[in-house]
């Protein structure tokens, strides 16, 4: 994920395992531009196609260049077009691109996708665990909140959520994938390895604890669901925080976070999605009236 790639991948979570460590990313699927999909296993998100190898794969005897474990399943060309309107068939949990548009027509399908941006210095991060972070609002949850917040501000919205604490909230645009991670490491759990599960979920979010975490986490219970850390940040920054955790993906729909993280060396991804894309609209100026 690291690096100037312009590669798409789509994540798929019931695809034969890779051998390769410990797979984390059972099925990836990277999307060359818009000329051909390569689908298989991928070996913790770090199979990509390097510049060219696209076109030395397709020559006649050419070996795929992933890692010598990796397991393609299908292959096809879309000669040049979009690979949206297969993503369903593929029944595709996670849509990646660095093509802001792409990701917004697949956000309009009803599937969980970003737009990935690359970090501003590298930063080592696990070679064993898959860290996967996530903001709560319009990322996990709908912005129901939000849109609360951004229309009266945050008394109202405090009120709102302590009114509401024990409804839950209305699933957002990535809650089917940490459904996927949750069922891989369902896989894990059991077999008794709970502690040695190489994949690992945080919410990062600007609730507070206090006023407004409560009602984040009565909603992934109720969903069946759970992040093995939750962060209330209560408004802080979050870059700070995700350098200590060092994600190797951080989901948020807002690109003052998306810019927070990169600066400290994370994978950032952008959701396009919820009120907080709505382009801020001003008051018109009246023009003055004329001089007397």
């Amino acid at each position: 994920m690291r690096g100037g790639s312009n590669l798409e991948f789509l994540f798929h979570a019931q695809a034969s395992e890779c051998n390769h460590h410990r797979c984390v990313f059972p099925s990836l699927v990277p999307h060359g531009g818009g000329a051909e999909d390569l689908r298989g296993a991928g070996c913790g998100g770090v199979c990509a196609l390097p510049a060219g190898a696209r076109e030395r794969a397709l020559q006649p005897g050419a070996s795929l260049p992933f890692c010598e474990d990796l397991f393609i399943e299908r292959f096809c060309m879309t000669g040049g077009n979009s690979p949206i309107c297969y993503l369903k068939a593929y029944h595709t949990n996670l849509y990646l691109s660095a093509d802001a548009k792409k990701v917004q027509e697949a956000i309009n399908e009803g599937i969980a996708a970003a737009t990935i941006f690359s970090p501003s210095k590298d930063v080592v991060v696990s070679q064993t665990q898959l860290r996967v972070a996530f903001d709560g609002d319009a990322v996990l949850f709908s912005d129901e909140s939000e849109r609360i917040f951004k229309a009266h501000g945050l008394d109202r919205f405090f009120e709102h959520e302590k009114a509401h604490e024990n409804k839950p909230l209305a699933q957002g645009p990535l809650k089917g994938f940490l459904e996927a991670l949750g069922r891989l490491q369902k896989k894990f759990y059991s077999k008794g390895l709970r502690l040695e599960c190489p994949i690992r979920t945080y919410l990062v979010t600007a609730r507070s604890a206090a006023s407004s975490g409560a009602r984040a986490l009565k909603t992934l219970r109720s969903w069946g669901l759970e992040t093995d850390e939750a962060l209330f940040l209560a408004g802080a920054p979050k870059g700070p925080l995700l350098e200590k955790i060092r994600p190797h993906i951080f989901f948020d729909d807002q690109m003052f976070h998306v810019a927070g993280a990169q600066e400290m060396g994370t994978v950032a991804a952008h959701v396009p999605y919820g009120v907080a894309q709505t382009p801020q609209r001003t008051a018109p100026v009246k023009p003055a009236p004329p001089a007397q």
